[in-house]
């Protein structure tokens, strides 16, 4: 499965899931944005701004994300945002210890562990 081939829901919670990791040490400065947009031009995610944009207009508080989580079902949707996540978190050569905990929580939620 590729990124184009997902829902508008999924993309939204991919692209909120990809800014929740870049965040996940609590900071974001100019290194977290910088990270942001070499991400957005490196992933085949053409409506990322989009997508990511109306994911902050829905997605208000924590319980609001770990909502939209639970109705990602398909488990072929859910491997891919896990993938991209992992990947994120070994952008430096090493795993965030925070963005592991964001991966950890979604296999908990999508019943992988």
């Amino acid at each position: 499965m590729r990124i184009s081939q997902l829902d508008w829901e999924a993309k939204m919670f991919l692209a909120g899931c990809i800014k929740s990791a870049i965040m996940a040490d609590g900071r974001f400065g100019d290194d977290e944005l910088a990270e942001l947009e070499e991400l957005e031009s490196d992933l085949p995610f053409r409506d990322f701004p989009a997508a990511l944009e109306e994911f902050e207009a829905v997605v208000k508080d924590s319980e609001s994300f770990w909502e939209m989580a639970e109705e990602i079902q398909k488990k072929d949707i859910q491997e891919l945002i896990l993938s991209i996540l992992r990947e994120i978190s070994l952008r430096e050569g090493f795993p965030d210890e925070h963005e592991l905990e964001l991966i950890s929580d979604l296999e908990r939620v999508w019943n992988f562990q």
